[in-house]
């Protein structure tokens, strides 16, 4: 059942407040007012009307400034306004029309006419009112929608986090073995150098056992490299994408994989060291090598022929084997093949998808490819995949140059200040800090010591306190070497800080952080300690 409407009517005289009563009463509700105040009282009261009539002409307040008041008030300024005059003058109604009213009727009235127009304006204001709730329906789903499309869009790049990383420690599973015999091997060396170097000191050849002691100093730098590799690709957190040859940190990757071949796969690698820079996150690019590498090993079961090139090619053209894009350019070219058991068209159809695995189950999660389509993308690189069934597949990756990649980060540069030699060491491993206490004094450095974050910052704030470097340990009880960086900045102290960092404790320093110059990872060779204090203080020494 329809609800009857409410309409207003405004007039001050009683004989056309009756007329027009008289012409709508028998269809709506009559309200009257016989004047400005009263009739904006009955406009806000609830329920408001659903039409007002209104006089032009009234005493005190006229219609016009009856009209602007109701569409002020946030209550009243949908009712629609119909006035009601005696005048009919272009101007004057156009001023109404400015003002929000929807319509004129002139005295004296026409019946059809004065109920034609009020039911159509009830009609199209209902219309108008019924439009406007969709919109806000549509709005309200749109936004629900659009909600549920980004809280599936994070849940799906937290579950692609969550299988790299567990494709990720699958690969460390299958290099663990070949590293402990890498490391074994060292050991040994170390152990056989250093009886040998005791021998030679006892007897007073102290040449020979100089020469035994830098080669153990050459495998202890083995062990710390094989360490440093496994454990920046074993973080949880990728590093932010560094400009850099890929040459070096392709012949990283492939270090670390040499001990997972088999001795019957013929290993080739071809890497041209003059390709450009490019944009990349290293440990990434660790994962990339390793997973095409560990695909092609499985393919040729354990035997065959593993070929790795790296070359820059110009003028490009072609499409991409995974995202089916065409892509033309000039690009540094990851190139991988293998003579293995190669793929057919239904298999390349799915092989770069998550979980699809050409391999019986139980040998594989099938997230390899799937990893490596996801990294190469997200570095705005491209994939093409050349295969046939039981003659061997090749990989190629491209990666566009540092220079033409569109998304690159300005290195932070590290403050410059005038030198006066002088470095606050801080940690509380007392070894360590004399050890670099040694090592600086005979370069030419004054060092002060402190065992803790919180007495180095004391020590930094006092009036006479003048020092151009900061060292610090991050792995400090307390306030650690990142910490202590942070505060010195928040402190306005204009002094660079190098934080050392131990990649086998449970902290890891932000290496996004403003407020340090330079992280080192332990062990800390000296030449690249002397290296970074020599780039922050590049004053000559005393």
């Amino acid at each position: 059942m329809n609800e009857i409407k409410r309409i207003l009517i405004v007039d001050d005289e009683r004989f056309h407040l009756n007329v027009m009563a008289d012409l709508l009463g028998e269809e709506y509700n009559i309200l009257v007012a016989k004047d400005g105040l009263r009739a904006l009282d009955i406009a806000a009261a609830k329920p408001v009307p659903d039409l007002i009539l209104l006089d032009v002409l009234m005493p005190e307040m006229d219609g016009y400034e009856v009209c602007k008041r109701l569409k002020r008030d946030p209550r009243t300024r949908h009712i629609p306004v119909i006035f009601l005059t005696v005048k009919s003058d272009v101007d004057d109604e156009k001023y109404g029309f400015d003002l929000g009213a929807v319509d004129y009727i002139t005295k004296p009235y026409s019946v059809p006419i004065v109920k034609a127009r009020v039911a159509t304006h009830l009609a199209l204001s209902r219309a108008l009112c019924d439009l406007e709730q969709q919109n806000e329906l549509l709005e309200k789903r749109v936004r629900e929608r659009t909600q549920e499309i980004v809280q599936a869009h994070e849940m799906q790049e937290k579950l692609q986090r969550c299988l790299q990383r567990a494709h990720k420690m699958e690969s460390i599973g299958l290099l663990a073995g070949g590293i402990a015999h890498d490391f074994n091997n060292i050991l040994t060396s170390v152990e056989g150098f250093s009886n040998i170097a005791l021998y030679d000191i006892q007897m007073g050849e102290y040449e020979s056992a100089t020469q035994n002691i830098e080669d153990i100093v050459l495998a202890s730098s083995r062990a710390a490299g094989l360490i440093q590799q496994l454990l920046a690709f074993s973080r949880g957190v990728p590093s932010k994408p560094h400009i850099f040859p890929p040459v070096d940190i392709i012949s990283e990757a492939l270090t670390l994989l040499r001990p997972v071949l088999p001795a019957m796969i013929r290993f080739d690698v071809s890497l041209d060291e003059q390709v450009p820079e490019i944009l990349f996150d290293k440990v990434q690019m660790h994962q990339v090598v390793m997973n095409l590498c560990i695909n092609a090993r499985d393919a040729m079961n354990g035997q065959g022929h593993l070929a790795i090139s790296l070359t820059y090619q110009r003028g490009v053209k072609g499409e991409c084997s995974a995202c089916h894009h065409s892509f033309e350019g000039d690009f540094v070219v990851l190139e991988v093949s293998d003579d293995g058991s190669g793929m057919g068209e239904e298999q390349v159809k799915s092989i770069f998808d998550p979980f699809f695995s050409t391999k019986a189950e139980g040998k594989g999660t099938g997230m390899g490819l799937s990893v490596v389509n996801d990294i190469v993308h997200k570095h705005q690189g491209h994939l093409q995949l050349d295969t046939e069934l039981g003659k061997g597949s090749t990989f190629k990756l491209l990666f566009p140059t540092a220079q033409a990649a569109v998304n690159h980060s300005e290195p932070v540069l590290s403050p410059h200040l005038q030198a006066d030699n002088n470095i606050l060491l801080v940690s509380d491993d007392v070894s360590v800090s004399m050890l670099w206490k040694e090592l600086l004094d005979v370069s030419g450095y004054q060092v002060t010591i402190r065992n803790s974050g919180q007495e180095a910052l004391d020590l930094l704030l006092t009036a006479n306190a003048s020092f151009n470097l900061v060292i610090a340990d991050q792995s400090m009880q307390g306030m650690g070497g990142q910490a202590l960086a942070e505060a010195i900045i928040a402190e306005n102290l204009q002094i660079p800080v190098i934080v050392c960092e131990d990649n086998g404790g449970v902290e890891v320093v932000d290496d996004n952080s403003k407020a340090i110059s330079a992280i080192l990872r332990k062990p800390v060779q000296s030449d690249t300690l002397m290296h970074e204090i020599d780039s922050l203080i590049p004053a000559s020494k005393n």
